[in-house]
This record gives structure tokens, sequence and C-alpha cells, in this order.
């Protein structure tokens, strides 16, 4: 009999242990199979965004679509959205994906799909370099769609009940203003019964009759249609998702509205971090301004503003801050009588004829030029009243002997010297500068800078290279430059001490001669070089003296005469009038 307990305990023990065993293999089976669901999961989830914002095309639902085959399509996705490209659904790669946003597609595609189909874009996007005509990519993308005129008309089909119809549309129009402040665009609201509209603004949940449905709160947060027929140019936003006004709480409706009417005229998305057309949302910005790349790409399609309003707030009034001061506007950018220690007008820097400038600019429409500590500012050639004066007194903190300065777009002036640079806010340093001039991808060394409106670059020049930076990033484009001066120029010589520009052409001074370069023939002009003195700054013929805006928004002295002419012959006529006064004063005193 005890042998017989022996041989079921053992038989009990062996069947344990197999137990154990079958178990632990069983654990591991389900963790494995637990793992391979997740990364499943993630591949699934990877593809389905990839094939619906057009990174990819739709694949066929009976073939298994592997991580592998997906690496070139998320390096893309990556590429886009500024992430490291890593080819792989990392961690950060999938909270992208994950993140809400708008349901247009990202990338081109072709022209035959457009069609009034949201998603689809197609674009040139050859662009012209300033100097030699490589092609260099734009930042944005057209849809190839316009409207193909100024007055757009739009009306609500109906609200969402998240906030009250007032503040719906107040939003929604707020959205429309912010195209409409940097192009000629009009915005005309229809009303029921008053014809067909360009623009449909509607509030919808999961299907809703345009073969795009919704997907509920978060994800896609609201889409549109470009410029065309039928759907073209509609806005549909998800009703699902929680709509706010003016916080940070829920889906800020004017933030969305915005985006989505930059589609519906004619915008695709932009890989800008930070632009409006970013395909993502970015939450609510109570200081919002328009990026420079989506004004770009919509004056490309539309033309600039003839008529810009007056940057005095954001789109949420009350809530920016007031704009600085900027050249013309008097206050900080005033500069009228050389106080605060700038002197004005005399000693060593009065003789303006016979110097040779570091830098020049051209500000607001007005010259400045600049040697050792002090300034200059021309109006139409002519010296404004009160200068020089120090650079120190009117840009705060300012360095002396700068060696370039040039003004980027929204006012900001940038002061270069060896190896750092100073950016100003009207009149202020900005905090944290002066900064490394390796932040910007440059060092010293250092010319002549300006930019070029027309293509929304700066380009610095030192020594026999420049560089071309994007108006609206902070470092240069490493991938085509530096280029050879010599090669891009033929003529210019090297060693120019300034450079500006107008409207029309670029401007290269060297000592007393400058060089003018015409854009639309991409070469110098003939019969340059030519005096600069006397071309820019009046000099060689009888000089006038400016009042400066301050003085003429009723400083102290200021005088209705706007002009103050001292002409060689109205001084002689008066020197002569005051000797025959005076010989006239003497014979009656004799009589």
């Amino acid at each position: 009999m005890s042998s017989t307990k022996k041989l079921l305990k053992m038989s009990l023990r062996r069947t344990m242990t197999v137990l154990m065993h079958l178990m632990m293999m069983g654990l591991v089976l389900v963790g494995a199979s637990s793992e391979e669901d997740d990364d499943d999961d993630e591949v699934a989830m990877g593809t389905m965004f990839l094939e619906s914002f057009g990174y990819m095309k739709k694949h066929d639902p009976n073939h298994l679509v592997t991580r592998e085959e997906l690496r070139p399509y998320v390096a893309k996705m990556q590429s886009f959205y500024n992430l490291p490209v890593t080819s792989e659904l990392d961690a950060e790669t999938v909270a992208a994906i994950k993140r809400p946003r708008c349901g247009v597609s990202d990338l081109s595609v072709t022209e035959s799909e457009l069609n009034g189909e949201p998603g689809t874009l197609y674009s040139n996007n050859d662009k012209y370099s300033l100097f030699v005509y490589a092609k260099r990519k734009k930042r944005y993308v057209l849809s190839g769609a316009s409207w193909g005129r100024t007055t757009i008309t739009f009306t609500f089909d109906n609200y969402t009940p998240d906030l009250p119809m007032n503040q719906v549309r107040r939003e929604v129009l707020r959205g429309l203003k912010v195209w409409s402040d940097v192009t000629p665009l009009k915005f005309q609201e229809l009303r029921y019964g008053m014809g067909e509209p360009d623009i449909h603004i509607q509030f919808a949940a999961q299907e809703h009759n345009d073969e795009y449905p919704f997907d509920g709160q978060g994800g896609t947060l609201a889409h549109a249609f470009y410029p065309g027929p039928g759907l073209g140019g509609d806005a549909h936003f998800d009703e699902d998702e929680q709509f706010t006004a003016g916080t940070s709480e829920g889906t800020n409706l004017f933030f969305v509205a915005a985006h989505e009417l930059g589609h519906s005229l004619g915008l695709g998305h932009s890989d800008v971090s930070g632009s409006l057309m970013a395909p993502y949302y970015q939450g609510f910005q109570p200081n919002f301004r328009l990026h420079e790349d989506d004004m770009m790409a919509i004056q490309e399609i539309y033309g600039p503003n003839p008529n810009p309003p007056v940057p005095t707030q954001g789109y949420y009034p009350g809530q920016g801050p007031n704009p600085t001061s900027y050249p013309g506007a008097g206050g900080g950018w005033g500069g009228g009588g050389g106080g605060g220690g700038g002197g004005g007008g005399g000693g060593a820097g009065a003789n303006y004829c016979s110097m040779s400038f570091g830098a020049v600019a051209n500000l607001r429409g007005e010259l400045y030029t600049f040697s050792g500590a002090l300034m200059w500012r021309f109006r139409n050639s002519q010296l404004v009243q009160g200068y020089p004066v120090r650079t120190s007194a009117f840009f705060r903190g300012a360095p002396s002997n700068i060696d370039a300065i040039f003004e980027k777009p929204g006012g900001t002036t940038v002061m270069i010297k060896g190896s750092r640079y100073w950016e100003y806010s009207g009149v202020n340093l900005k905090p944290g500068f002066p900064r490394s001039l390796g932040r910007m991808g440059l060092s010293n060394g250092i010319s002549a800078a300006f930019s070029w409106p027309q293509d929304r670059m700066i380009y610095i020049f030192g020594g026999e290279d420049y560089w071309g930076m994007y108006n609206y990033r902070q470092r240069v484009d490493n991938n085509e430059y530096p280029r050879n001066v010599l090669e891009d120029i033929p003529g210019l010589p090297l060693g120019i001490d300034a450079a500006f520009s107008s409207k029309t052409a670029s401007y290269f001074v060297r000592g007393a001669q400058y060089w003018r370069y015409d854009h639309s023939s991409g070469s110098l002009s003939q019969g340059f070089p030519r005096n600069f003195h006397n071309d820019w700054l009046g000099c060689g013929k009888p000089q006038l003296l400016v009042e400066s805006a301050a003085s003429k928004s009723g400083g102290e002295g200021a005088s209705n005469a706007q002009v103050l002419n001292f002409q060689p012959m109205t001084i002689a006529l008066s020197v002569l009038a005051a000797m025959l006064s005076q010989l006239f004063i003497l014979n009656f005193q004799r009589i």
C-alpha cells in the first residue's frame, strides 16, 4: 500500500511539474500574443493614417501590410511633421499620429484626383532663387485651385450648440479676417434666399452626405474642400467636438475655422511648424499672428492687400500686447532731436558726403546709414533734421561699428557685429540678445545683409560667399548655401561694405560707389557703379533738412513748415539784406 502511495505521489509531482511548464509556456505565449496584437494594432493605425493623409496609396484589403513595408512612408510623414526621421513607428511618431488634426490630406497627388475631394493636392513646387534660377521647394503647398476673384460669398448652414450663435459667427468671421487682412479678398455673407454662396459653413457629426464621415470626438476635427463647384469651398466641422472660444479648454473654434477656410481659399497643408496651415491642431493662441509661411501662400494666389490694416491688436481683442513703434509712425521710431546723449547734426558726423558706411538699411521706405557710433536717416535723399544721432541712443544698447543690418517681416530689425547679432522690436532690444551667429548657422566675417520681400528671403554676405535664409526662420539654408558671389553675380566686386533693397532691385555699396542688381533680368544693371552719396544721400546738390516724424507730430519747436530750405541763393539774399539793413541804419544815424 505504501508503495502505491509513493507511486501516486511521484505521478502527481510529475503531473504538477508538467502543468507548471504548460502554464509558464501559456503565459509566454499569451505575452507574445499580446505583444504581437499591440504591434498589429500599431501597424494598422499607422497604415490607416498614412493612407488617409496622402503618404501612401490605399492597399489591397486582402494584403496584410507589414511594419517593414511602412518604413518609407513613415519616413515621409516624419519629415513633413519635422520629427526625427527614423522610418519607425516610434513613440514620438505614434503620438503625432494620435494628435487631433484637420481631415485634409498633407501631400500632393495628381490634378485628376482633385475634383472637389478633400485631401488631394497638386502643386508646382518650383521657385526661383534670387541670384541663380536654382529650384527651391516652397514650404507651403497650393491646391492648384482658386476662386479667380476677390469677392467670396459664404453662408452658415447651421450653428454648433456649444456656443451662443453670435459667438459662433464672431469666431468664424475672425477666421475669415485672418485671410482678408493680408490679401485683397472681401467676404460677403449671403442669407437664405440670396443665391448660392461659394462657401457653406456647416456643423455635422459622423456621416453627413459628403463621403467623408467624421470619426467622433478627437481625431479629425474638421475638413474643407478646395475652390470649385458643388462641395468646393465648403467647410465642415465635427459636431462631436466641444468647440470653445477664448480659452484653452476644448477645441478652439477660431483656430480651426481659420485653418479650414485656408483650404476653402485654395491652400494645402504646410510642413512649417507653427504655421496656421500645419495639419495638426495647435490649441488656443491668445496673441495669434498669421505665420509668414501662410502669408506667402495666400498672397501667391490672390496677391497682397493693397491697403493692409494697421496691426493694433490680435484676433482676440484686448488679449494681445500693443505693437511696438515702427519707422515713420512717430514715437519710439520718430528719431527727432538726438536726445538721450545722441547729439544731432554737428561734429565729426556732419560731413557724411565724404564718409564710407559700414552698414546701410532701407527701413520702411527710409534709408539709414551707419558709421562708427553714429547713424544717419534720409527721406527722399534728404537728411532728416536732428541727425546724425548715436546708434545706441536710437536702438537701445546697440553696438558701434555694426557690420550689417536688415529688417525682418513684422518690423524686427537685426544688427550683426563680429560673431553676434542683436534683434530689435521697434527700438527695444529683444530679451535674450545679443546671441551668437552660430545660432543662424553663420560665423563672423559678415559684411552686408538685406531682405528681399518678393522672394521672402534674407541674403547675408561675407568674403566670397553669401547665404540665403527664409525670413521666417532662424537659420540659413545649409542645403543650398553658401554660394559663391563671383559665380552668381558676375561683375560685382568683392569687399562690399553694405547692401540694401527696394521694391524692384538690390543695391551693393563699396566706398562711394554702388551697384544695382535688377531682379527682373537676374543681373547687374548697365551704367553702374554710380556715386552712392550723390544718388542716395543728396550730396552734390543743395541740401534740404527734412523735419522728423516726431517734430511734425507736435514735438517741441515744431512749425508748420515741413522743409527748411537752406539753399545757397536763399542764404546769399539773406546776407545781402542784412548788409543793406545795417548800411541803412548807419546812414540814418549820421543824418
